[in-house]
């Protein structure tokens, strides 16, 4: 075995290939599959889902996130309405379902380690590797700020009445539209991002509670996480039901949903809803950051690969219909009972979630039951994608130092490790009264652009590199045939949407 690690990763794929001829079982093949793909290391923390349900559960929990509650509705109206989903259905068959197909079927045939997936190919593409950890990093840190936020709304939330309730003579659309809660006294907004005057101790207290949630998780790996997933996932899909049928009872719901649908034909042939499609099914998706690669090698070898890329697609766009149908209800009853239009409304990011809705659930009978019910929806949102963040992020720092022989290092103690610099980061930062700008710089420039390139990398390396005829060679010995549809879209079609976004990003 320790030959075989110091052996150049393309001769072990025409050893691979020459040693399946001779061999006709399958309990055969798949021995001198684990011999050649894996060191004994990475077979002992190689864990397997128990089922399918597991995987799907693993996979809407990363999938599924705030993008789908508080972007996609943004992204839809700004877009001409019902308009916006004719392009974005088209980028889902043209250019996620074949990702999803090649990222699955990626990670459950060669089953690596996130070091090693492109170091399989050729040993100079590492830099891949931690070239996208970086932006997990980032993402991660970002997304534990809003997990946090989000908490701390929920702990608030027990209050009665609610810190956010409108104050002695305020009106319905101050209420509304005023951030004046959570940027002066929930965040204590300073002047800039380098002008940091205080720290909020319950934010403090909230990313604490958070990193632990999400650390002990994730120490136990796999045989852990699999289970939680059955909380974290159902559990937003129950509350939003709640809000869903709770919203459509409420005067006035139709107006926002109107105003979410509505159709505007002429915007259909302009570049800016294609290129909003493209990125917003891309970022939804979470394709392009190796997680989905790391899910998949916890399957095992017989599990079907084409209908789990179709169906958790599927549920992902369908969730983004129905959240924006749940939410925006709430919206048009805002609208109705203030006599403010729905256009004048806050609706988009951070003021939707922290400033539009807070205020129109205190309009509600029992508000503190509705806020409570909103918050644990968010948090558990994004509990279930900060689990993949860390155990990415985790496993390629074990998976590096593991390659040397000199340096071995508990697993644990690394998960430990990586959990507090990002404790650190989010403390010192995203508490602080300039964490406000910091969200903001962190969500425009570190992950979106970046995230673009590294799927053009993604794509140049497993559909030319590898090449993506051997790839299909292999999901043939697993019992399925790479689908012929997908031939094209991943040769010509998402690669050159990737480009074209990545230099659409750069030139605007």
């Amino acid at each position: 075995m320790s030959e075989g690690r110091n052996t150049c990763p393309r001769l072990y794929m025409n050893q691979f290939e020459s040693s399946i001829s001779a061999k006709s079982s399958y309990a055969q093949h798949l021995h001198s599959y684990e011999e050649s793909r894996m060191t004994k290391a990475e077979d002992k923390t190689n864990s397997r889902y128990t089922n399918q349900i597991q995987f799907w559960l693993s996979c809407l929990g990363y999938a599924v996130g705030y993008g789908n509650i508080w972007r996609f509705p943004y992204m839809l109206y700004k877009n001409g309405g019902g308009v916006f989903l004719v392009p974005y259905a088209i980028c889902v068959v043209i250019i996620v379902l074949p990702l999803s197909y090649l990222e699955i079927s990626y990670g459950q045939i060669f089953r690596r380690a996130i070091h090693r997936y492109y170091d399989l190919i050729h040993p100079r593409l590492i830099g891949l590797s931690f070239g996208i950890s970086s932006i997990i990093f980032f993402i991660a840190v970002y997304y534990m700020c809003l997990v946090a936020w989000c908490f701390t709304f929920l702990l608030y939330s027990f209050q009665d009445p609610l810190p956010w309730a409108p104050k002695e003579g305020e009106s319905a659309h101050e209420a509304l539209t005023s951030d004046g809660y959570f940027v002066k006294e929930f965040l204590g907004k300073s002047k800039s991002m380098f002008d940091i005057e205080s720290y909020n101790p319950m934010i403090m207290v909230s990313f604490t509670v958070v990193s632990l949630i999400t650390y002990f998780t994730v120490y136990k790996g796999l045989d852990t996480a699999k289970y939680v997933v059955y909380l974290t996932v159902p559990l937003p899909y129950f509350l939003l039901t709640v809000l869903f049928f709770k919203g459509i009872t409420l005067d006035g719901f139709t107006l926002g949903w109107t105003y979410l649908f509505k159709p505007d034909w002429s915007k259909l042939f302009t570049f800016g809803i294609w290129g909003d499609a493209a990125s917003q099914v891309l970022f939804s998706s979470g394709l392009a950051q190796n997680t989905i690669v790391t899910i998949a090698a916890h399957r095992n070898d017989r599990d079907p690969m084409f209908w789990s890329t179709v169906l958790i697609p599927i549920m992902n766009f369908s969730t983004s219909i129905f959240a924006s149908l749940a939410l925006f209800s709430f919206i048009g009853y805002a609208s109705y009972s203030s006599g403010i239009p729905v256009g004048e409304l806050p609706v988009r990011g951070m003021d939707l979630t922290f400033v539009a809705y807070p205020a129109l659930i205190n309009s509600l009978p029992f508000p503190q039951i509705w806020s409570i019910m909103f918050f644990i929806m968010l948090t558990t949102l994004g509990l279930s994608c900060q689990y993949m963040f860390l155990q990415c992020i985790s496993q390629l720092i074990i998976g590096t130092l593991n390659r040397t022989k000199s340096i071995r290092i508990n697993p644990k103690i690394i998960t430990i490790c990586v959990a507090l610099v990002m404790f650190i980061v989010d403390i010192g930062l995203f508490s602080s009264s300039a964490g406000y700008y910091w969200v903001e710089y962190v969500d425009q420039y570190a992950t979106g652009i970046n995230l673009v390139l590294f799927l053009f990398f993604q794509l140049a390396t497993l559909v030319y590199i590898l090449p993506l005829s051997k790839l299909a060679k292999r999901v043939s010995r697993f019992g399925e045939k790479f689908p012929k549809m997908y031939y094209f879209p991943l040769r010509i079609i998402c690669p050159g949407f990737a480009l074209v976004l990545a230099i659409s990003a750069i030139w605007h």
